[in-house]
This record gives C-alpha cells, structure tokens and sequence, in this order.
C-alpha cells in the first residue's frame, strides 16, 4: 500500500543535555548537545534541524541509532551555537516539518 503522509511530525519536548561527567568538561569547552523527541503517526520521523536563526536552518541530521521504521525519536544532538537560543524541528520521512521550538538555558 502506498499511504500519502501530509501530516506535520511533532517535537515533544528538546532541552540542553545535562552536564555531567565527561559531559561537562565538554560543554566547559563549549560544546553542548540538545536532546530532542518527536514523532510521527505515518512515515515516522527523518531527521532533526537545530538552528540559531529559524530562516536559516541548516542541513538535518540524522539520528545515530533510530529504527528504520520507528515512529518516535529520542536522541542527542550536537548544538551548533553555544549561547542564546536555539530552534529545533523535526523532518518526518515523507519531507513533512514541524513546527519551531525554542531551546535556552
């Protein structure tokens, strides 16, 4: 069957990963990630874009280890500006985003 997936994935929730650990030598060096969920009831979710300027958002990526057929996505990803605020969506697999949300801290 072929199932035509017009419907925005969702971002359940991104926030700063906590430092911990070898974590936190890390973002002491200015290196921190973003942990990201979302999902998707039809194609499942592609990819992740995380931005500083939401009119410019980057390529997607993908995340390390995700089922080729899961729904949702629970991953960290590298944050690619290190103050401020950053945006994050989610890509399902059929090209469909979601809409921006906000990440500070």
């Amino acid at each position: 069957d072929i199932i035509l997936d017009q419907t925005r994935p969702r971002v359940t929730s991104a926030a700063f990963a906590p430092a911990a650990g070898a974590r936190a030598a890390a973002s002491a060096a200015g290196r921190r990630s973003v942990l990201v969920k979302g999902s998707d009831n039809l194609s499942g979710i592609g990819g992740v874009q995380i931005a500083a300027n939401r009119k410019k958002p980057g390529r997607t990526l993908k995340a390390a280890r995700q089922p080729a057929r899961s729904r949702t996505l629970s991953a960290a990803f590298p944050a690619p500006s290190t103050r401020g605020r950053l945006w994050v969506r989610v890509i399902d697999r059929a090209g469909n985003a979601s809409g921006w949300r906000a990440v500070s801290g």
